[in-house]
């Protein structure tokens, strides 16, 4: 999605740096959003590729 359909859509664009942030920080704004029908996109700025500090890499990739 391009950021004018998203702006055009009235749809919201979340950004985390790690995967789970954006969910963990802003679910209660995108549950919000897309109840009422508008779309919503979350963007992960890394993979995680560094792990953990307190799993194993394994448990981390579940």
């Amino acid at each position: 999605m391009h950021m004018t359909e998203l702006q055009s859509s009235g749809g919201i664009m979340v950004i985390g740096a790690h995967a789970g942030d954006a969910e963990n920080m802003a679910s209660a704004v995108v549950l919000k959003h897309t109840r009422a029908g508008f779309p919503a996109t979350i963007v992960h700025l890394t993979l995680g590729e560094a792990g953990h500090p307190r799993m194993a890499p394994a448990d981390y990739a579940e």
